[in-house]
C-alpha cells in the first residue's frame, strides 16, 4: 500500500475514536471509506509456458484447478461497538495488461495420509474445476473485492476484505489488473458509559498484534 493512504486511513479512524468518546449517548450512523492499493507485480515464466504473478505482501488464490492469481485478505479497524451496516467495494481503474498468457491453476489439495480413494476424489475435483474454468473465457474472479465478515481483537473491531488485483480469461489468455480498491463501510454505534470507555481504552493487550494486522492501525 502507499503511504499516503495509510495516512489517509489512520486519519480516518482517529476521528472516529474521537466521536466514539465525546459523542452523546445515541445510536449514530458513521462512515469509513478507505482505499487499498495493489502495488508493485512481477509476471514470471514457470519454464512451462506456464507463468505466476508475484505480488509483495500478497498470498494467492488456491481452489484446486482454477488459475492461482494474488489475492490478499485485508483487516480495516472500526471503533469498539460498531456493527456494520453496508459495505460498498469499487474496483478503480481497471485495464488490461498487453501479451496472451497461461496462468498457472492451483494443486490438488491431497489429504496428509494420502488414502487412495481421498487422493483420487482430489484429483477428480481439481480436474473438474480446470476443465470447467479453462474451457471457457469467463472472468475469474469476478470482482476485484469480497466482504468477508468481521472479527473482533481484545478492542478492536474490524471488517474483513478480500482483495485479488488481477482477475483471468483462460480462453483468450487476458490478464485485467485492477490496481486500487475503495471500501465506503457504513455502520451505527451507540456512544458507551465513561467507565466503559476506560476498561476499553485502557485494554493495551492486543495493541502489537493489532498494529501487524489491521491496516489503518493508529
Amino acid at each position: 500500500m502507499k503511504a499516503g493512504h495509510i495516512l489517509f486511513a489512520r486519519l480516518s479512524v482517529g476521528a472516529l475514536a474521537f466521536c466514539l468518546v465525546f459523542g452523546s449517548p445515541v445510536l449514530k450512523a458513521e462512515n469509513l471509506t478507505i482505499t487499498l492499493e495493489a502495488g508493485d507485480y512481477r509476471i514470471i515464466d514457470q519454464g512451462s509456458g506456464e507463468q505466476m504473478i508475484m505480488m509483495d505482501d500478497f498470498g494467492r488464490l488456491l481452489v484446486p484447478g482454477k488459475p492461482m492469481l494474488p489475492a490478499r485478505t485485508f483487516l480495516i479497524a472500526l471503533p469498539p461497538g460498531a456493527q456494520v451496516l453496508s459495505v460498498a467495494l469499487d474496483d478503480v481503474g481497471a485495464r488490461e495488461i498487453p501479451g496472451q498468457y497461461n496462468i498457472k491453476p492451483a494443486p490438488p489439495v491431497l489429504p496428509a495420509d494420502l488414502r487412495s480413494e481421498l487422493v483420487r476424489e482430489c484429483r477428480l475435483k481439481w480436474q473438474r474445476n480446470y476443465d470447467l474454468t479453462y474451457s471457457s473465457d469467463v472472468l475469474y474472479p469476478a470482482v476485484a473485492g469480497e466482504y468477508s465478515g468481521t472479527g473482533a481483537l481484545r478492542k478492536y473491531n474490524f471488517v474483513k476484505v478480500a482483495y485479488a488485483p488481477f482477475s483471468y480469461r483462460p480462453q483468450s489468455g487476458t490478464l485485467v489488473f485492477r490496481p486500487s480498491l475503495t471500501l465506503s463501510i457504513d455502520y451505527s454505534i451507540q456512544s458507551s458509559s465513561d467507565e466503559e470507555l476506560f476498561r476499553l481504552l485502557s485494554d493495551t493487550k492486543g495493541d502489537r498484534r493489532a498494529a501487524r494486522l489491521l491496516v489503518n492501525y493508529a
